[in-house]
Formats: structure tokens, C-alpha cells, sequence
């Protein structure tokens, strides 16, 4: 199960689907003889998210997949509750010095964020969220959204000696506190987006480096440290697409996420909301485009060379598989949402209202848009549903990142939704057709791997849509009973500004 947590997608195996991106190294934890040193939570909690979703045969069984997770459910809480984790870092550093203090900090927090990754996806998501808020308080507390508050940015690269086994360890456990802050940060806009909340930290609030390039780190372990020439640090998240490796190709648009979710709680404010200056939309409309032509000009050096440019640099670096292309097709579907949440209305059922008001004033009749707005919508609506296609060729089981991608998902189905809802009463559009047809079939591949109500309501409605679209002779209900059915099956998630978007009404 460990081996399943660490693999990745050169493997024959699935990786975990609560993994999308490592903290630790795998050869440092499964190392045979010196094994890094790991705590029994972590640990765990590590079994807890690989027993959700891995296929051996030990859950085979008729119920032996549920009793094995409640047995590690259970025992995980029975470790966490002699924590006070509210107080966890205001004691005396342990006797073990700062060293040992950071790793269990970083254990703990890793722990808490797995936690938050099973529990968020499951039935009693606001459960989730009650781990996520001790996971961010233990980051604060710890000081790890600090890591570098001492380092000055664009700085020169200290030497790091020629690869003594200390030196080593000291830089590992360094890069592991950096990358476990950015996956941090990256899940803090995923959930933020997911449930309707604010980020907990906001670009410019933390003081910490960008993750090493991931051939760099992977080679880590065991390459001569005297041989290589680390880059200069730089604070705050990367600000462009620079690699195939998970944090070089999705933080920079996951700070772009931020600056969305930003702007959309702003724009809800009942008194300042309808002056939001028009150039920062423009602003970050053109940094979504200068994302976008990253990830071609990554696509044609790996289709010139089998290699991302970075990756000759460091010691050991190897030509990635082809399997990496999908890292790629992700993040340009990613991007394409982005436009739609920059533009669009978040939210499903006022985009079905039945008079001009509220929601339905961003639809018009057919592909005849009233305003660019709409425009900008549907062209990147059928754009996402386009990239989604080619994902499933080139990922048909939607195994790279089903916990993070199913909101992409989501959101995208909301605009199609819209637009479905009025075509059928001004008339057929077989673009968007063809893109309910593909959202459809991507729907029904991210519930086999991760169960979610909303998801399947989503999933019946594009149906429903579809159906009643191509075969309207076919239905004895009104327009207007369905669209009541539509609205009803998708009223319990909403993104206005009281409510808790996937959560749904019991947050």
C-alpha cells in the first residue's frame, strides 16, 4: 500500500487518488536499510487514503474495504486525540532539537491534509473542512507559511558542501517543509473554489521559496550534491509554467485561481462589488494567456526532444514518459476553466431561472451572444469540453488527479448547463451538444474512481438535457417541469454568497 501511495505515472500501478503531489521522497521512506523516520499518524493516515480507492486483493471481499477504512479511521483518531494541536508548537522545542521538531511538524501537517483530502471527498464533507482548518492552524503555528522569512528573494544559492549524509538530510527535510507549504497553498484554492470559501493564505501573507525543479529533486538522494548548481531561491509562487513536474505546472495557475476567487467574493460585496476596476479582470485574462503559451511551447520541446528544457540541467535528469503528457493536457484544460470562472456565474440555479432576470441574463438565444462576456463563455466552454476529450484518450481512467479535476468538472458542466437551458427553447446547438456529450462521459469516469453526490446530479441533468435536446417528439413534460426538476436536483449547491458550493446546505 506505501509502494501504491509513492508510485507515479511511469508505473504500471495507479497512484493514490489522495496523492496529487509528494511531499517525501519514496526512497527515502521505503529505503531498506535507512529509512526515513515517520510518524505512526502519518503513516496511517497514508494507509486510510490508499485503502479508499486501491485495487489488491485484500478488499475484495464483500465489506472488507469499509471495515479495513473505519479500522484505520479509528485508529487514527485514537492518535490524534491525545494532541492538542491547537497548542502543538508552544511548548519547549522536543529534546531531539529543532530538527526533530520540524519533522514531526511536517508529519503532522502531511497527516492533516490527507485527512482533509478523504473526509472533504466523501459524504460529511464539512467534516473535511474541520480538518482543513487544523491543518492551516498548524502551518501558522509552526511556522512553515514563514520557512524563509529570513532569506532574501533572488539571493545567491549557498554551497551545500560535497554530499556528506548530514548536509543531505538537512537539505532533503528543507525541500520537504517548501513543497508540503506549496501543496498546501495549492489545496487552499482547490477547496476554496470547491466550497465557496476564502483562501486562508492569500498571495503576499507567507514568506517561503519556490519547490526545487522536480528532476532536481528526484535525483536528490543520490546525486554528488557538490556537482550540482541549485537555482537561486524565489519567494512567492512561480509565475510561469515551467516544467511537467506537479508544482512546476499548476502552482502558477493556481495562483491565478486565487486572484479569481478573490475577485468573486469581491464582486458579491453589496457595496463596493459593482466597482471592480474592468483591468483586473483584463490583467489576469492576459496571465491566463501567457499560461497558455507556456504549455505549447512545453508541448513542442517534449514532441522535439522527449525532454521538458529544464530537465538536461540536473545530474540523472531522465527523458520523461509519455505518460507526462498528461500533466500538460491537465493544465491546459485547467486554464481554459479559468476563463470561464473569470467571466462566468459560478452558480447552477440562477443560471436557470425562468425570467430575464438574475441568472438568465447572461444566456441569448443560440450562438447570437448579447455581450462579449457570454461569448467568452461559450467559446471556452466547448474549448474545456475539447481539452476534456483529449484527456480521456490520453487518460481514460482519469487517474492522474480525480481529486482535484472533478471541480474543473463541475464548474464547466454549470456554464454547458446554462446554455443547454435556454437551446432548448431557442434552438439546437450541436457544438454544445457535442460538449454535454463529452462532460457526460468524463462524469461517469470520476465517480468510478471518487464517489460524489453532486456529480452524479450534474451527470443526470446533462442527460436529461441531452435527451430532451435530440429527442424533444420523445418527452410528454414541459420545458418548464423539467427545468424545475433541474433546478431542484441541483439546489442544494450553490455559490452565492451565503452558501457552501459542493458542501451543499449542511455546511
Amino acid at each position: 500500500m506505501l509502494e501504491i501511495y509513492f508510485s507515479d505515472r511511469k508505473s504500471s500501478t495507479a497512484p493514490s487518488a489522495y496523492a496529487p503531489a509528494h511531499v517525501l521522497h519514496s526512497g527515502a521512506v521505503l529505503h531498506p536499510v535507512y529509512p526515513r523516520p515517520t510518524s505512526p499518524i502519518l503513516l496511517l493516515v497514508i494507509l486510510l487514503g490508499v485503502a479508499q480507492t486501491a485495487d489488491l486483493k485484500v478488499f475484495d471481499p464483500p465489506g472488507a474495504r469499509q471495515r479495513i477504512t473505519l479500522d484505520l479511521y479509528y485508529l487514527v483518531l485514537d492518535l490524534m486525540e491525545p494532541l492538542d494541536l491547537d497548542d502543538y508548537m508552544g511548548g519547549s522545542p522536543t529534546p531531539h532539537g529543532v530538527a526533530q521538531e520540524n519533522l514531526e511538524s511536517t508529519d503532522l501537517i502531511l497527516a492533516l491534509v490527507i485527512m482533509t483530502l478523504v473526509v472533504s471527498r466523501g459524504h460529511f464533507k464539512p467534516d473535511g473542512m474541520h480538518w482543513w482548518t487544523k491543518a492551516t492552524r498548524l502551518v501558522r503555528a509552526s511556522g512553515l507559511n514563514m520557512e524563509d522569512k529570513h532569506l532574501a528573494a533572488d539571493s545567491p544559492s549557498s554551497p551545500h558542501g560535497q554530499g556528506d549524509m548530514i548536509n543531505r538530510a538537512r537539505i532533503v527535510a528543507k525541500e520537504e517543509r517548501r513543497r508540503l507549504f506549496w501543496l498546501v497553498y495549492y489545496l487552499d484554492r482547490h477547496l476554496a473554489l470547491s466550497f465557496n470559501s476564502s483562501l486562508h493564505f492569500p498571495d503576499g501573507t507567507f514568506h517561503v521559496a519556490a519547490p526545487l525543479p522536480e528532476t532536481l529533486w528526484q535525483t536528490l538522494e543520490h546525486v554528488d550534491l557538490g556537482s550540482i548548481s541549485f537555482p537561486a531561491p524565489c519567494l512567492g509562487p512561480p509565475q510561469s509554467i515551467t516544467g511537467l513536474g506537479f508544482f512546476e505546472c499548476f502552482l502558477a495557475p493556481a495562483s491565478l485561481l486565487g486572484h479569481i476567487i478573490e475577485l468573486h467574493h469581491f464582486r458579491n460585496n453589496p457595496l463596493l462589488g459593482e466597482y471592480l476596476a474592468p483591468s483586473a479582470v483584463d490583467r489576469i485574462e492576459t496571465l491566463i494567456s501567457q499560461r497558455q503559451q507556456e504549455v505549447a511551447a512545453l508541448e513542442q520541446a517534449l514532441d522535439a526532444t522527449g525532454r521538458e528544457p529544464l530537465a538536461a540541467i540536473w545530474p540523472g535528469a531522465t527523458a520523461p514518459a509519455t505518460a507526462t503528457k498528461d500533466a500538460l493536457a491537465y493544465s491546459s484544460c485547467l486554464l481554459e476553466v479559468l476563463y470561464i470562472l473569470l467571466h462566468g456565474n459560478w452558480d447552477p440555479k440562477s443560471m436557470m431561472v425562468d425570467d430575464d432576470d438574475g441568472g438568465a441574463r447572461w444566456w441569448a438565444a443560440g450562438f447570437a451572444p448579447r455581450s462579449f462576456k457570454l461569448q467568452t463563455c461559450v467559446s471556452h466552454a466547448i474549448s474545456t469540453a475539447t481539452c476534456i476529450q483529449r484527456i480521456l484518450d490520453l487518460d481514460p481512467d482519469l487517474t492522474y488527479m480525480p481529486y482535484i479535476f472533478s471541480i474543473y468538472l463541475v464548474h464547466t458542466s454549470f456554464m454547458v448547463l446554462g446554455l443547454m437551458s435556454r437551446m432548448l427553447e431557442t434552438g439546437s446547438g450541436p457544438a454544445v451538444e457535442d460538449s454535454c456529450e463529452v462532460l457526460i462521459r468524463a462524469h461517469e469516469v470520476s465517480i468510478m474512481t471518487l464517489d460524489c453526490t453532486l456529480q452524479k446530479n450534474v451527470r443526470k441533468v446533462l442527460r436529461s438535457m441531452l435527451h430532451r435536446s435530440r429527442h424533444p417528439d420523445e418527452d410528454t413534460f414541459s420545458h418548464g417541469e423539467h427545468r424545475a426538476r433541474w433546478r431542484e436536483m441541483l439546489s442544494a449547491y450553490r455559490w452565492t454568497p451565503v452558501a457552501s458550493g459542493m458542501a451543499g446546505e449542511a455546511m
